[in-house]
């Protein structure tokens, strides 16, 4: 997990963030090699696309006056632009497959040192065999020195090197590290092993990361490497060739989990460190409707529709499965309408302080309408109530659309969803499949550390889904917007952000939609402006996908087994 400060300074009027992340143009400019250990491994795919959608979008999303560009980039830039480019990076992988078994690639205009890999901001460096850390190492510093003679990036003032199980912080790593105010001759920046800073020993050294002043290049220079032992020695002896070396400890570089979920869900925890969540024109629209800003004993509240549809005798099977389990969970507890009916709301049998979490199942019962209805005000035109469905089975809202999977469904419930809000608040609005058991307890635990009133701003919670890396995927999937999206099975919106989504005039649905629908709702969300507070589905809170009616049963039992009854 990444153990990183929190900051109380004052923030941008525009991206809420603190004013001491926005970097000075008198910081030293530095060359870095992400190492990537293989060019096809699938899980190495999904992290170079976080890293790309987090710490090398820093500047994009917090609006930073340095940038951070590629490689690929900066060489074709004019040099006043080029100044502006605080980093320079390019992916590198050491795999050592030989140029027949990786497929499109270019000659590098280097020469026969490296070539480019598909993937535009990343390079190969071209070997026999697989390289180790220090082999790969001297060749990226050796390669870096030329480059840099060359001069097309401009003056380099360090190169570093880390692997894509350790992230930069950015905010942290120009601001807290004495190296930085200006550029330094003769240092090398080391990662402390688990943090350890008063360890003189070379293992306590943590070699996913260097960073290397440029004037320590030439010791890389030839085609002998020596070896690691020896190397992370004398580093740590404060000798490097024949030059002696200042060693310093870097801030603002923090490994991270091996899963690429994880690792996102670290990065998301150090934005909300100085990230500030709320706002003001938000709470006015809440506050100027006719709903009083309810809780369920001081926690916040979410209204779920489970998608079913009416044609299906399996469809009717779970609605019914559904019901005797998850939905009338707490009926002979202290709570009994904890988990309601949303027609017990809107009628007005529950108090909805009473009620955390209410629900109706979503169908389309229109055979001739649209099959998405957004852009309306109209709440009672969005769906029908004089319907065979509504009759026999009252926990049932049918929408005014023909029935779909992933061209408005989920939109016309979520914009129908927000004007319910308007008149009984919830904090969050979510959409759950029938083929998906719920926990309760586990599940309503894991609201109380979710935002509330008025800090419920641009939430996002599900599971995540990095899982398409958007360039070695099919051409609808290069569409993703943003590091994640929150799979379809279950996932809740903070009503500001459905507002967004659903306003043409903010959120260009038409240029966003994919082929599916959890993936378009994700690019829309993943499209506003400003930062994304995503939370995690654990999945300790559900179960998926049950298709048969055994399987539900047999997941519930094994909850209650854990959990028991509420109390």
């Amino acid at each position: 997990m990444l153990l990183v400060p929190g900051t109380n300074d004052d923030v941008l009027a525009k991206a809420d963030i603190p004013a001491s992340i926005r970097l000075a143009s008198s910081k030293p400019r530095v060359l870095l090699g992400i190492f990537s250990p293989s060019f096809r491994n699938r899980s190495e795919r999904m992290r170079r696309r976080v890293i790309r959608q987090t710490y090398l979008q820093f500047h994009e999303q917090f609006n930073t006056t340095n940038r951070i560009c590629s490689m690929d980039e900066a060489v074709k830039m004019e040099a006043q632009a080029l100044d502006d480019c605080q980093m320079i990076y390019t992916y590198v992988f050491q795999d050592g497959e030989s140029e027949s078994k990786v497929e499109n690639y270019q000659e590098s205009r280097l020469g026969s040192t490296v070539k480019k890999s598909k993937e535009p901001d990343s390079i190969l460096l071209k070997a026999d065999n697989q390289l180790d850390t220090t082999q790969a190492m001297h060749r990226w510093m050796g390669w870096s020195s030329e480059l840099i003679s060359n001069g097309s990036l401009g003056k380099i003032d360090y190169v570093a090197m880390l692997n894509t199980e350790v992230f930069l912080l950015p905010g942290i790593f120009w601001n807290e590290n004495p190296l930085f105010p200006s550029s330094q001759a003769s240092t090398v920046a080391v990662l402390p092993a688990s943090g350890n800073e008063t360890c003189s020993e070379p293992k306590c050294i943590d070699k996913r990361f260097i960073c290397i002043s440029s004037n320590l290049l030439s010791e890389f220079s030839g085609t002998t490497s020596i070896k690691v032992s020896e190397l992370w020695s004398k580093i740590r002896q404060g000798k490097l060739g024949e030059s002696y070396v200042s060693l310093v400890y870097i801030k603002g570089v923090a490994p991270v989990s091996d899963e690429s979920e994880v690792a996102l869900y670290d990065w998301d925890q150090y934005i909300y460190s100085f990230t500030e969540f709320s706002d003001e024109q938000e709470a006015a629209i809440v506050r100027s409707s006719s709903a009083n800003v309810t809780t369920f004993r001081g926690l916040p509240r979410i209204l779920v529709g489970i998608f079913s549809t009416s044609k299906k005798k399996i469809e009717r099977e779970r609605r019914q499965i559904v019901r005797e389990t998850f939905l009338t969970s707490f009926r002979n507890s202290k709570t009994p309408y904890r988990i309601c009916e949303l027609g017990e709301i809107l009628k007005g049998m529950v108090p909805e302080e009473e009620c955390q979490l209410a629900y109706t199942f979503v169908i389309g019962g229109s055979s001739t309408g649209p099959t998405e209805l957004v852009e309306t005000n109209d709440i009672k035109s969005m769906i029908l109530e004089n319907n065979d469905i509504h009759h026999n089975e009252s926990d049932v809202t049918v929408l005014n659309i023909k029935e779909n999977m992933n061209d408005g469904k989920s939109e016309t419930w979520l914009r129908y969803a927000l004007l319910v809000t308007q008149t009984h608040y919830f904090d969050y609005v979510a959409k759950m499949d029938t083929d998906t058991v719920a926990f309760p307890i586990p599940f309503l635990e894991k609201m109380v550390k979710w935002p509330r009133f008025p800090n419920n701003v641009r939430v996002y919670g599900g599971e995540y889904n990095i899982k398409r890396d958007g360039i070695h995927s099919d051409s609808y999937t290069k569409k993703i917007v943003g590091a994640a999206y929150m799979n379809g099975f279950l996932y809740w919106l903070s009503p500001d952000l459905i507002r967004f989504i659903t306003d043409p005039a903010q959120c260009d649905r038409k240029m966003l939609r994919t082929k599916a629908e959890d993936m378009t709702i994700g690019n829309y969300v993943n499209s506003h402006p400003l930062p994304i507070h995503r939370e995690r589905l654990s999945r300790k809170c559900y179960a998926h996908p049950l298709k048969e009616i055994w399987a539900f049963k047999k997941h519930w039992k094994k909850y209650l087994r854990k959990y028991g009854s509420p109390k």
